[in-house]
């Protein structure tokens, strides 16, 4: 800009060519008739009588009556007040528009990336049912290991487990000890989990299955101590042990599956990587060692009443305050 002239500069201030003229000379003395303007101005008179009506039109300019009108120019700082003013008004007018096109483009992207999602969507449901209609179809087929199932990831895992929760039909046994595949998730995934697996609990009750798990300390420590803590459920009595170790991880359904974790045979190391077996003989096997454990261990609801967690009423004392009311 600084090798523009000034004349140049107040064109681009919003100007014609002729009123920029004649602006700049009314700068020449203290007032000018239109004559002396267009002399000055090198414009046709004319020309500038039509421009001098517009800088008074836009206050730049003011008019001095006698004989002879004649003009004189407004302070400068009011060119710069409706310039300022201009500039103002063209940004907004700008932005509006722009902002209009910014819905417009969101909304056209909005509805692409919904339409995108319910192609693929679709897509998902589509080969998910074709290739459950293979997997069902691959279990008809005769195979020695037909009875066994390999999981390596813990949605996988979470999945089965759910799912042989809410297909039990009499019976549920487990021992409840780490590694926690929910552990792998992050803490929002890791809640959500949590409070799927507790509803398919409650559901499980709901329909009379009986439940019955025997926790290692450690998890009780972990994993109960802190939740009775916080939210002090109702303690369902009978249907919770605690022992100080186990020997595996592993949840019996109906004495005829069983869903069980192995440690790494290498590193000796708890993995999550579980086995799902659907074969009686083992299930028996499983359930029995369950129920050897489970005449070793100390009730959950004595466990939790010695760390002060709840208080346990005796039957005496439930008998006594029955005769006072």
């Amino acid at each position: 800009m600084g090798n523009l002239s000034l004349l140049d500069r107040i064109r681009q201030l919003g100007f014609s060519e002729y009123e920029a003229k004649c602006y700049l000379a009314l700068f020449e003395r203290a007032s000018l008739t239109v004559s002396e303007v267009s002399k000055l101005a090198g414009i046709p008179r004319p020309n500038a009588y039509e421009a001098m009506e517009k800088l008074s039109a836009k206050g730049l300019s003011a008019s001095i009556p006698g004989k002879i009108k004649r003009y004189t120019a407004s302070d400068p700082w009011i060119l710069r007040e409706k310039s300022l003013e201009s500039l103002s008004t063209s940004m907004e007018s700008e932005l509006e528009g722009l902002e209009r096109r910014r819905k417009e483009i969101l909304d056209m992207k909005i509805k692409e990336m919904i339409d995108r999602k319910k192609a693929i969507q679709e897509n998902i449901d589509g080969v998910t049912s074709e290739l459950e209609l293979l997997y069902k179809g691959s279990r008809l087929n005769g195979s020695p290991l037909n009875y066994m199932e390999i999981l390596k990831d813990p949605l996988q895992i979470h999945r089965r487990f759910l799912d042989l929760c809410l297909k039990a039909e009499k019976e549920i046994l487990g021992f409840v000890k780490p590694p926690f595949t929910y552990r792998t998730e992050s803490e929002k995934e890791a809640f959500s989990l949590k409070m799927k697996i507790g509803k398919t609990h409650y559901n499980v009750l709901k329909k009379g299955i009986v439940e019955r798990s025997i926790w290692e300390i450690g998890s009780v420590k972990n994993e109960v101590l802190p939740y009775f803590k916080k939210m002090k459920p109702r303690v369902i009595p009978g249907m919770n042990r605690v022992t100080d170790t186990l020997p595996i991880k592993m949840v019996v359904f109906d004495r005829k599956l069983v869903l069980y974790q192995l440690d790494d045979p290498v590193e000796g190391k708890p993995s999550i990587t579980s086995l799902v077996t659907e074969h009686p003989s083992l299930a028996n096997a499983f359930a029995e060692l369950f129920e050897y454990h489970w005449a070793k261990a100390t009730p959950m609801e004595d466990y939790l009443a010695a760390e002060h967690v709840i208080k346990v009423k005796t039957k005496s004392h439930n008998i006594k305050k029955r005769s006072k009311g």
